[in-house]
């Protein structure tokens, strides 16, 4: 018996969205890279692949179970969803492993609407903590401006002339000259 992969994939630039339905030895993900070449204008996207016994003979038989969805018997092109394939190669073989990697427009848009909801909830946590340390700061400005209010509770009610200013307190007229 011969293990390999039978896998499914799609190409964006594949407007009526046809889908490959290959086998490989080896891992899919390497073998769309091979696919890539200069007469697709896209790469192909693996969207599910599984590893099955006697994958000649599986791929085979869902070729055979999808001939009215292939448009060229000598590709291995279909015009089917992803799901009816998917569908198609379980009922055909055994799967050993399998990765889904296809999400259908439901399963975006629910991702989409959790995406929003996190990204929503995230700048409500980012206004609430801008909001709480602006408080914070307002209230050690205030505790700072009384403070130094009661320690300096001065009367400012003086003129001061330059006189006074350079030679004696303003308040108690107490001489500043020392301190030249």
């Amino acid at each position: 018996m011969m293990n390999g992969f039978i896998y499914i994939m799609s190409n964006k630039s594949f407007a009526d969205k046809r889908i490959k339905i290959g086998i490989s030895k080896s891992d899919p993900t390497q073998r769309k890279d091979k696919l890539y070449s200069t007469g697709v204008p896209e790469p192909f996207v693996v969207e599910y692949y599984a590893l099955v016994e006697e994958y000649e003979e599986i791929e085979k038989t869902v070729h055979i179970k999808l001939t009215g969805l292939r448009p060229n018997k000598q590709r291995e092109f279909f015009i089917c969803t992803i799901e009816k394939a998917i569908v198609s190669i379980r009922n055909c073989a055994e799967i050993n492993y399998e990765r889904i990697f296809y999400k259908t427009d439901e399963q975006l848009k629910i991702e989409q609407q959790e995406l929003d909801r996190c990204k929503k909830l995230e700048k409500e946590s980012i206004i609430r903590e801008h909001e709480r340390v602006r408080k914070e700061t307002e209230a050690k400005q205030e505790r700072e401006r009384t403070m130094f209010e009661d320690t300096f509770d001065l009367d400012l009610d003086f003129e001061l002339s330059e006189d006074t200013l350079l030679n004696s307190c303003p308040h108690c007229g107490k001489s500043l000259d020392k301190f030249d």
